[in-house]
This record gives structure tokens, sequence and C-alpha cells, in this order.
């Protein structure tokens, strides 16, 4: 992404120069002001009525936490809402020199300035921005002061602009910082009085600027320092997802799309009479019939009339009625993340039949012989070890990465209780030069890459947490019976939290290891998590697709995995690491914007069963 003379990869913008975020230019941090919408690129966004569907769930369900638990006077989400959710691609420039419209829009910020010599305190507003001058007028140079107060009830950032309580002078001001680089040390003395006073923040009374009613009703409370040049204002909440086809022949495809799939998984359609094999394609078939005729209606007896056989409809109810049962069922789990699993384990949802149009995948199960030229009784061994089920490489995939908030302020992501301050990203009316704060907006980035499909032993992962948290539980011996076990585990549970933290860990400790055999930095990678198929994948976000991971697939899958023991087993760090939370920076974190979820979740505990669980993961048998 081009901004005049500033550049970000386009997938690495949805971290860095969305909206509000900072960004480093020049010694300065500038704010992003606006993105340009283009569609410059050359995807499309295959199904952009299920985009929308599972984003405006993660915006409402994170907003409308913020307001419950800081008791805030702002309008919740509501279903309505989703009308109002554009969908907006960012412009992608191909080079500098050939630019011919801007990508987007950033300034300077904060606008605040001292001098390094005189102590000269200057803050500028937008419209006499244009009168700063880089030179005191002693000689000495100003520098940006880049430390704001953010307030941990209401989320509102501020400028630290006090005027002198003596004279109430808020022009003619210095700043002492004694040498310190802690502002908590900081002074500012008035030149017009000579009175020294605190730097430090001022009460928040939660104030809302053109409102009568305050942000919040709690007590006024004391900004928090911010150093914005730390990245602790602005972070960017990014959702990945593959982007499943849309079927043209039902409307309102993305209203069922995922219950057909788990209707597939479990084996729901037994007793209908459908050609095996081609369950989903012939329920897909009769899903309009029954949306838009429903029994009993005028509709259904023309139709029937007209010749539709009356069995036709009654195959289509049945079906409907199997999916309103997954749908109860499960109304706790995220059905979509299961529907991007299997369209990348299987491609189920394809109509084509033709081979080369549907996805490439090759498993390691039916090619580990003419790979690697070993016994089956060697790659046995290998699988048990670890607990895996089976490797897949996926050669080309439709991937979506949608940046659709921002969280305010300091993110105290390390406690499991915290609720951030979620902001939506709203549209700028460009006439009105003001935002369109009743809109919701959120910008997409559809890309093709390449990746592997982890999966893990589910009979073994079920059997795992059998052994640390329901010990009473009879053991599982069927895959069907682990499939449902772990579908059925709720999210808020500590077997569902230990579950994603073993999938999540195992992600991890392969991408740190990636760089040795992929060709792939770990910045060039990221990860889609799927607990409760007990799966994760890796896949390259790289600009320019080298087949790091076909190589790795075909040469040195094994070696991959066996140098991560040593990684899951020492740490540097170690005693204090694998006692205390058994992941740090050493052994198992990774940049934000290949961990979305801020390194939570990970432990090689998990795997050893030493601290804090009865037996790990690898113990199993």
């Amino acid at each position: 992404m081009v901004n005049t003379d500033y550049t970000f990869s386009a997938y690495s913008t949805l971290f860095n120069a969305v909206d509000n975020s900072i960004f480093i230019r020049d010694r300065l941090a500038n704010q992003v002001a606006y993105i340009n919408s283009s569609n410059n690129n050359k995807l499309t966004i295959n199904n952009e009525d299920r985009l929308k569907d599972i984003l405006f769930k993660e915006i409402e369900k994170a907003y409308n936490n913020r307001i419950n638990h800081y008791d805030l006077n702002l309008r919740r989400l509501n279903d309505t809402d989703k009308n109002n959710l554009e969908i907006q691609k960012f412009s992608l420039s191909e080079t500098i020199k050939n630019i011919k419209s801007k990508s987007g829009s950033y300034r300077v910020y904060p606008k605040v300035f001292s001098c390094n010599k005189c102590g000269n305190y200057k803050v500028y507003q937008k419209s006499n921005f244009d009168q700063f001058n880089p030179i005191c007028n002693c000689g000495g140079k100003f520098t940006q002061v880049s430390i704001l107060g953010f307030c941990p009830e209401c989320g509102k950032i501020e400028s630290i602009s006090r005027a002198c309580p003596k004279c109430n002078t808020l022009n003619d001001l210095e700043l002492v910082t004694y040498g310190k680089e802690s502002p908590k040390y900081w002074d500012f003395k008035c030149r017009n009085c000579g009175n020294i006073y605190d730097f430090s923040p001022p009460l928040c009374n939660h104030s809302q600027i053109g409102f009568e009613e305050p942000l919040s009703n709690r007590d006024p409370k004391r900004y928090k320092f911010v150093n914005v040049r730390r990245g602790g204002l602005y972070k960017s909440c990014v959702k990945t997802i593959v982007d499943v086809p849309k079927n043209e022949d039902v409307e309102n495809d993305s209203e069922y799309i995922d219950e057909i799939i788990i209707c597939d998984y479990f084996e729901r359609w037994e007793g209908l009479n459908l050609k095996e094999g081609d369950e989903v394609k012939h329920i897909k078939s009769r899903l309009k019939k029954a949306k838009s005729s429903p029994p009993g209606s005028q509709s259904r007896e023309l139709e029937i009339l007209d010749g539709t056989p009356e069995s036709v409809f009654e195959l289509a109810d049945k079906a409907v009625a199997r999916m309103e049962e997954i749908r109860n069922e499960f109304n706790d789990v995220s059905l979509s993340s299961i529907t991007d699993y299997l369209m990348l384990k299987s491609n189920i949802l394809s109509d084509s039949e033709d081979e080369d149009d549907v996805l490439n995948n090759h498993s390691l199960n039916e090619s580990y012989k003419e790979l690697y030229g070993i016994s089956e009784g060697e790659y046995l061994k290998f699988l048990k070890k670890f607990g895996i089920e089976d490797i897949t490489y996926i050669q080309s995939m439709q991937l979506v990465s949608s940046a659709y908030g921002y969280i305010r302020g300091i993110n105290k992501f390390y406690e499991d209780d915290f609720v951030p301050h979620f902001e939506p990203y709203r549209p700028y009316d460009f006439k009105k030069k003001e935002l369109n704060i009743k809109g919701l907006k959120a910008y997409a980035y559809p890309y093709e890459t390449e990746g592997i499909m982890f999966d893990l032993d589910k009979i073994k992962i079920a059997n795992w947490l059998i052994s640390n948290f329901n010990s009473s539980s009879p053991e599982i011996n069927s895959e069907k019976e682990a499939r449902r076990y772990l579908f059925q585990l709720k999210e808020e549970g500590e077997e569902y939290v230990a579950l994603k933290k073993l999938i999540h860990s195992f992600s991890h400790i392969l991408i740190k290891r990636s760089s040795l055999y992929t060709g792939l930095n770990e910045d060039s990678c990221s990860e889609l998590l799927f607990p409760k198929n007990g799966a994760f994948l890796i896949y390259s976000t790289s600009n320019v697709n080298i087949g790091g991971f076909l190589y790795v697939f075909e040469n040195s899958i094994l070696d991959w995995f066996e140098s991560i023991e040593f990684d899951i087993k020492e740490c540097i760090f170690d005693p204090n690491c694998l006692d205390e939370e058994g992941a740090c920076f050493s052994c198992m974190h990774l940049p934000e914007f290949v961990c979305t979820e801020f390194n939570k979740n990970l432990d090689r505990d998990i795997f050893l069963g030493n601290v804090r669980f009865k037996k790990g993961f690898w113990e199993i048998d």
C-alpha cells in the first residue's frame, strides 16, 4: 500500500495502516486519517454476505461487551445494524513511481513538541500546523512529545496539556524533564508567572463533545500515560476466514451454509435417500424450494400442480429440520469455523466436476512412502509419537483477512477477564468531512496462498482431556465419538481452553522453526486454529509465493517435527518460563500480525505434563 512516499505490504496494511493506526516516519509518530476505497485488487470476495455475517458478529460482541462492562452511554448494536456494515477494499498501488492516486492519508500525531534546548512547549492544531518550525528561537530543535493520556473507564485518549493553575496560560509553557525518560518525573514551568507544576495527567470527566450526557456515569478517573511510539494506542482487530464460494442457485446462501456442512460432517443426512458422496449438492438444490414455498403455502400447491413432485418438498422440509436441530444443538459454537476447516480439507462445497478446478490437496497419509521411502510401521510410529492424524498440503486456497475495528489504549490481553475498549471503524463522509457514526466499516483483503493443515489425533485429544479434567468418563475409542466429544465442549469451559491451548501451542512451535525448513521467516507466516476439529493451518502471508510449504511437505516434514521436541522441552528462561506460564518471547511468542490472539493460550507444559497438567498430550498412548 502506498501513501505519497510511504509504503506497507498489502497484508500488513490491515495491522499497520488502517484508520487511526500509528506508525513512525522520519522520527515522528503519524496517524492514518483514512484509506481510499478501490477495486484494483484483481481478486474478488466470493461470498461477501457470509463475510458480513461473520464480521458483524465479531463487531457486535466486542462493542456491546465494552458498553456493558464499563456502563457507557452508547447505543448497543443489534441485528439491524448489520445492514449498515460496508466491506471496503483498500487501494493498492503497484509502484511508487507510477502512483496516480494515493492509497490513503496520514498526519503527524500528536502535534505536541518541546525544544531539546530550552524546553519550549508547543501544542498545534490541524488549522495552524502549517506554521510549525522545527527550529526554536533559542536555536534548539523541536522534538515530538509522544505521550498521551488514556482513560481506562471510558476509553478517551487526550493530549497531556495542562494550563497553569495560577495564571491559566497554555501558550507559554516550558517542559522540564530533568533528563528523565519517564513522564511521571516531568514538570511544566509557566514562563508567564514562573509557576512549576506536575506534568501528571488530569482527571477525565468522561465528557463527550456535542453531547450533554457523559460517555460514562462512573466517577472521574485519572488518565494513564500512553507512549504513542510503543504501539500502545490503537490495536487493529483482524479476522481471517476461508473465502467460501457462494452458491448462486440458492438465495440467502450464507444463512444456512454452515449448517449444511455440519450436517454432512456428523452424517445427519441419514434416512433422506441421498446419493452417497453427493449429499451437499442435493440438499442445496432443494433448499430454495423449502424456503420459498413453506408447507401449506399457495406457492407450494401451485408448484405441485405444475409438476414438481411432492417428495421433493418432503425431502427439503426434512433437510431444513435437520439443520435447525444442528443450530439449536450447537448454538454456542462458531459453525463458520467448522465450514472453513472442511472447505480446506475436502472442498465439499465445490460444484465442479473437474479435478483441476478444485483445491489441489496432498495428504501425507497417502504419499509418505513415495516422498520419504519409509515403511508403514515407521510412519505410524511418527504419527503416534507426535499425536498426528494426518498432514495435508494445500496448494492453493483463497482467504480473506479483514480489519473490523480497533482497541483503544491499554490492552491488558494477558488478563483473562479484561474487556478492551473496542471501537468499530466508521465510514467517512468526504462531502460532510465527518464520520458516519451510524455506519460500520471493515477493510477486507482477499488473497491466494499455500499452506499446510495439521490434523491431530482426535481420539488421543479426547482421551487426553478426559484424563486431565474428567477422569470418571469412559475412554473414547472411535473417531465419531471423538468428533462429538470435541464439538460439544463449551467454549468457556476449562476443557475447551486446554484444547485451544494445545492447538495454538503446536502451531506456534512449528512456526518458530519454519524458517529452517520452509524458507519463510516467522513474520511471513500466519495461522488459523480449528480447536473443535483438533486441527490448525499454517499458511504463507508473503507477497511472493516461493513454494516453501510444498518443499517442506515433500522433503522435511519429519525433520520439522523432530526439531520441535527440544524447543518444547527446553527454554533458555527455564525453570521460570515453564513454572510460570510455559511460554515466553524466547520459545513460543510470535509477532502480533502472525498471532492475532496476542500470544494468549500458549503453554509448553501442555505436551509435557510437569506443572499444570496431570498428563501431557505426548504422554497419552
